[in-house]
C-alpha cells in the first residue's frame, strides 16, 4: 500500500517530467523555413525635394531631418532622383553637391540608397532639350559591346557607364541603381507622340537589357555590389506586351509603378504581372494621390493598398511615393515640421510589420549567440541570388537592412525569444523535483513561490 501511495505521490513531477521533455524536442529540433511574406525593400520616394528643388536647394539640416523622419518608419531605403548631368550644365548653374549632400546623409544614417533618376535630355527636363537617335542634335542609345570596349564616349549607354565610374564615393553595398527611370515615358515608336527615344519595342528591350549589362560592369569594376535595374515600368506596360521574357530574366526583380487606387484592382494587376513573368514584384511607386492629403480619407486607404499587397508572397518590396507631397497631396510628413503625419504613421506601421525577420541557415539548430555578421541579406530567386550580398538581419528591424527579400526566417514557438535547450532541460528538471514528495513521505516546505524566475529571452 505505502508503494502505491509513493507512486500516486510522484505522478505529477513524472507527468511534469514528460511534458517538459516533450516541449523540449521540437524547440531543439531543426529551424524550418518560413514563408511568411516580407518587403526586403522598404523605401520612401524623396523626388519632391531630391529632384523638384534642384534650384531652391534645401539645407543640408533640413535633409538629415527628412531623412530622419523617413528612416522612422522603418525604411531601409530612400530614392533619390537628383538628375545625372553635372551642375555647371544647367543654365543659369545650379549649385554643386546637392546629389552628394542627400547621398551621403542617407548612408551615415544606415538607409541604402536607390538611385532613381536619368539625364535631363532623357525627357527634356530642366528646360534642356530632349534627345533621342532622330532628333537634332542626335543622341544614340549605344549598345552593350561598343561602350564596354571604350569605342563609345556619347551615347547614353556610354554616358551613365562613366557617370557611375566617375562617382564610385556615392555607392555601398545594397543600394539600387536604375539607369533611367520609368524608361518608356521617353516614347516607344509607333505609341508616342512627339520625338521617340525607342524606335520599337525591340529596341526597347534590347536597350534595357544592354543597360543592365553595362551598368553591373561598372559596379563590379568599382567592386561594390549594387543591385541594377528596378526600372519602375508602369503596371499598364507590364501587362501589354512591352517587356519580353528574356528582359525580365535579366531584371530579376521586376519594380513596377501601378498606380491604381482600389487594392482589388492593384493586386488583380500584380497577380497578372507575375502569372506572366514569374520574379518577384517591387512596387516601384505607389501613394495615394486622389484624396489631396486629406488625412481622414488619405490614411484608410493607405491602409487598405499596403494591407492588400501584405498578403503577396511575390511582392518583396514597396517604394512609398512620396515623403513630402504638395501638388498631390500624397506626402507622409508634415511639411512644415517634417514630421509624420497620420498616413505616415500608417506606413510605419505596415513597413515595420513587413520587416524580414534575422535569416538563419536552412536545418541549422537554434543557438543562442548573436550572428557574426550584421550584413545586408540576400534575396533568393529559385536558384539564382541577386541580393545585395550576404549577411544577417538582427531584431528589432535593422534600419541598415538591405533591399532584398528574407533568406529562411527564423520561427520560434513561444513570444519573447528562444530559450537554449541545456537552460530548459535545467528548469524542467528542477520543477520536476518540486513536484515528487521525499521516498519517504517526510513534508518539506519550499520558500518563495512560482512567479519568480529567470526572464527567457
Amino acid at each position: 500500500m505505502a508503494h502505491c501511495v509513493r507512486a500516486v505521490r510522484l505522478l505529477p513531477g513524472v507527468l511534469l517530467l514528460g511534458l517538459s521533455l516533450a516541449w523540449l524536442g521540437p524547440m531543439a529540433a531543426p529551424v524550418v523555413a518560413s514563408s511568411a511574406p516580407s518587403w526586403g525593400v522598404r523605401s520612401i520616394d524623396t523626388m519632391a525635394m531630391s529632384k523638384d528643388r534642384l534650384r531652391y536647394q534645401v539645407s543640408a539640416s533640413s535633409i538629415l531631418r527628412e531623412l530622419v523622419t523617413d528612416r522612422s518608419t522603418g525604411a531601409n531605403t530612400v530614392a533619390i532622383e537628383v538628375p545625372y548631368d553635372p551642375a555647371s550644365s544647367y543654365s543659369p548653374p545650379v549649385s554643386p553637391g546637392y546629389e552628394a549632400t542627400w547621398v551621403n546623409t542617407a548612408h551615415a544614417l544606415g538607409l541604402h540608397v536607390w538611385f532613381r533618376s536619368h539625364w535631363n535630355s532623357w525627357q527634356g527636363d530642366y528646360n534642356f532639350p530632349k534627345e533621342t537617335p532622330t532628333t537634332t542634335p542626335a543622341r544614340a542609345l549605344g549598345t552593350a559591346g561598343p561602350v564596354l570596349a571604350g569605342q563609345d564616349l556619347t551615347s547614353y549607354l556610354a554616358m551613365t557607364y562613366h557617370w557611375i565610374l566617375n562617382h564610385p564615393g556615392y555607392f555601398r553595398n545594397g543600394d539600387i541603381f536604375t539607369p533611367a527611370a520609368e524608361p518608356e515615358n521617353a516614347g516607344i515608336a509607333p505609341y508616342c507622340h512627339g520625338p521617340c527615344m525607342f524606335g520599337s519595342v525591340a529596341i526597347f528591350n534590347r536597350w534595357l537589357q544592354d543597360s543592365m549589362t553595362v551598368d553591373r560592369a561598372a559596379f563590379a569594376k568599382l567592386h561594390v555590389n549594387v543591385q541594377v535595374g528596378y526600372w519602375g515600368n508602369s503596371g499598364w506596360t507590364a501587362t501589354h506586351g512591352y517587356l519580353s521574357q528574356a528582359t525580365v530574366r535579366a531584371m530579376g526583380v521586376l519594380a513596377v509603378d501601378d498606380y491604381l487606387q482600389s487594392p482589388a484592382a492593384l493586386v488583380a494587376n500584380l497577380a497578372q504581372i507575375e502569372a506572366t513573368y514569374h520574379v518577384p514584384l517591387v512596387v516601384g511607386e505607389w501613394g495615394d494621390i486622389w484624396n489631396g492629403g486629406n488625412q481622414a480619407l488619405m490614411g484608410p486607404e493607405v491602409n487598405s493598398v499596403l494591407a492588400a499587397v501584405s498578403r503577396l508572397h511575390y511582392v518583396v518590396g514597396f517604394n512609398y511615393f512620396r515623403d513630402l507631397g504638395y501638388t498631390q497631396g500624397e506626402g507622409i510628413l508634415n511639411p512644415s515640421t517634417l514630421e509624420l503625419n497620420s498616413s505616415g504613421l500608417v506606413v510605419a506601421h505596415w513597413f515595420n510589420l513587413m520587416t524580414p525577420p534575422p535569416a538563419v541557415a536552412a536545418a541549422a539548430p537554434l543557438t543562442s549567440s548573436p550572428p557574426a555578421d550584421h550584413g545586408p541579406p540576400v534575396v533568393p530567386v529559385g536558384q539564382a541570388r541577386v541580393g545585395p550580398g550576404p549577411g544577417l538581419v538582427p531584431r528589432p528591424p535593422s534600419l541598415s537592412a538591405a533591399p532584398a527579400a528574407v533568406l529562411i526566417p527564423a520561427v520560434t514557438s513561444r513570444a519573447g525569444g528562444t530559450p537554449s535547450a541545456p537552460l530548459l532541460w535545467i528548469v524542467a528538471l528542477a520543477a520536476s523535483l518540486l513536484v515528487v514528495r521525499p521516498w519517504r513521505g517526510r513534508r518539506r516546505s519550499w520558500p518563495g513561490h512560482w512567479g519568480a524566475g529567470p526572464v527567457m529571452r
